[in-house]
């Protein structure tokens, strides 16, 4: 499978790919274990999961695999379209919900790792919170999530 993604996306550099690789799989991670959750990633890493959805054998065998053991399914949907049909709100909560998951599990968002994830750069760019303060919030939810929304309704 890596090479055939290192031949679909020949004009990324080998370390670049393996990182959306591995974001990819993270996602698939913690997709399979939430089940229908909208985590939107960053165009290069969805064009990866495409990538490996049409491999429809191996894509099944690998969900299989993961935490969940479940089928994790590919729908395109922007981000504006979802905070649209489910409320800001709503939408920033649940973004919030899976980020412990991700930081229990895989450890700190770093800024290479973050900018494949579109929570994080909208997080970041409209509740204004810093990469730290999105960290802190993957280890202690309960406590910031007052904090969060409190600026989520003054922005």
């Amino acid at each position: 499978m890596w090479e055939l993604l290192r031949e679909e996306f020949s004009d990324r550099s080998p370390v670049a790919l393996g990182v959306q690789v591995e974001e990819c799989l993270r996602f698939l991670s913690i997709a399979s274990e939430l089940g229908g959750c909208f985590i939107p990633l960053s165009k290069e890493v969805d064009e990866i999961w495409h990538a490996l959805v049409v491999q429809t054998r191996s894509y099944a065998r690998l969900c299989e695999s993961l935490p969940g053991g479940t089928f994790v399914h590919h729908e395109s949907l922007k981000l504006s379209a979802y905070i649209e049909a489910v409320g800001r709100t709503a939408a920033v909560r649940e973004f919030v919900a899976w980020i412990p998951r991700y930081v229990s599990r895989f450890g700190e968002f770093t800024e290479e790792r973050a900018q494949y994830w579109r929570v994080c750069t909208f997080l970041r760019d409209e509740l204004g919170l810093s990469l730290p303060e999105i960290n802190e919030l993957g280890r202690n939810t309960a406590g910031n999530k007052t904090q969060l929304e409190e600026r989520h309704v003054n922005n």
